[in-house]
């Protein structure tokens, strides 16, 4: 049975964690797509990705990127911690590569005609207290791909 796991903020915080050995746990489906240029999971430092199975798109988004100001870069969790790095501002996000990307796959499965069931940790309702950053923006996303073709995004579980 294929399984589709995505990133948290627990995941890296036990010793020796690091991107490059969680990564590859996060699904057992050899066939998922990675949201690297190539598609395939290089050195794991991506922990995004899809999988079309049986008529769905199956999408697994990384909430686990911040912005550091200090060195004007996006950077993703550090292996040995619980959250983001000390200092960085828009915690929980999925910073702009991933947004681009995000909005690429969905655009994909609607002129595909196929529904997409979407995974990720922090809400991307607006209305919790976890909520991402990045969740206006991913809700307009959202409703700009189910424009294209209705029920393009059945249900995002966070």
């Amino acid at each position: 049975m294929p399984v589709y796991n995505i990133y948290g903020n627990h995941e890296l915080e036990s010793s020796g964690n690091s991107m490059r050995i969680v990564t590859p746990l996060l699904t057992n489906d050899k066939k998922v797509v990675w949201g690297t240029a190539s598609g395939k999971i290089g050195d794991g430092s991506i922990g995004y990705y899809y999988a079309d199975r049986e008529g769905f798109r199956i999408v697994g988004i990384d909430t686990n990127y911040s912005y550091n100001p200090l060195k004007g870069v996006w950077e993703h969790n550090y292996a040995d911690s619980y959250g983001a790095p000390s200092g960085n501002t828009a915690v929980n996000s999925l910073g702009p590569d991933q947004l681009v990307w995000l909005e690429d796959v969905l655009t994909d499965a609607a002129k595909k005609g196929l529904p997409c069931i979407i995974i990720g940790h922090d809400s991307m309702a607006g209305q919790f207290r976890s909520t991402s950053p990045d969740a206006a923006v991913v809700r307009q996303i959202y409703e700009k791909v189910n424009n294209i073709r209705k029920g393009t995004v059945l249900i995002s579980i966070n």
